[in-house]
């Protein structure tokens, strides 16, 4: 087949292999490289998928908190709404109250005037009547 030397053909057959090995190697190596890096990479993205998973607990804490908070203070809402209801009805009897004291008192100061008149009358009458 090939003119050559003798055992020249196990010496290139030698060095093929040792450079076939060499390469096999320099694969691998980059085969471990690369795994180590996606190692790393998972690790990580398990680390910020774990802090994600205690941010969102957190965050529904909080939610639940606010939405409890919403729920008092619509309650407290509606107790001032109510509490202003009352004070409106208050005032109105107040103002009705007021407004009989002061027909109570018309009606005094009238009664006052007739009983200052009939005694005016009931004098004259005694002074007419005296000896």
């Amino acid at each position: 087949m090939f003119n050559s030397p003798p055992g020249a053909i196990g010496v290139w057959a030698s060095m093929l292999g040792t450079h076939l090995l060499q390469e096999v190697r320099r694969w691998v190596d980059a085969v471990v490289t690369a795994t180590q890096q996606g190692i790393t990479a998972v690790d990580k993205g398990v680390e910020q998928s774990v802090v994600a998973g205690e941010s969102i607990v957190v965050l529904s804490s909080i939610v639940e908190s606010s939405s409890q908070a919403a729920s008092v203070i619509e309650a407290s809402s509606e107790q001032q709404f109510a509490g202003v209801d009352q004070v409106s009805t208050a005032m109105k009897n107040i103002e009705q109250a007021v407004d009989q004291n002061l027909s109570g008192m018309e009606l005094l100061r009238e009664t006052a005037n007739r009983v200052g008149a009939l005694g005016k009358a009931l004098r004259q009458l005694v002074e007419e009547y005296k000896v």
